[in-house]
């Protein structure tokens, strides 16, 4: 997780005071893993795999699945309209 945070930079998207997921803010332009990737500064991701991301624990245990999942599913608002964007995840 650490190493996926060190290339976006993220901030809580709140409404009306609640939280709602983490807004992209920036994403390292020349980095190759973003590359074929359909995240963009603005997005607000709400879930990872189904498991909403609210609190830091929440948002461990979605990455810590990533281990075991065949695909990586991204549940997030863009410019107000719900998207999911699936990726399959390849066994090493």
């Amino acid at each position: 997780m650490g190493a996926f945070l060190a290339r976006a930079q993220v901030e809580p998207a709140l409404t009306n005071g609640r939280f709602r997921g983490w807004r992209i803010v920036k994403l390292a332009p020349d980095d190759p893993m973003w590359r074929g990737v359909d995240l963009a500064p603005g997005d607000v991701v709400t879930q990872i795999n189904g498991l909403a991301l609210e609190h830091p624990e929440q948002a461990l245990t979605a990455f810590q699945s990533l281990a075991v999942a065949k695909e990586l599913r991204v549940t997030l608002d863009r410019n107000g309209a719900p998207r999911e964007i699936v990726y399959p995840i390849d066994d090493p």
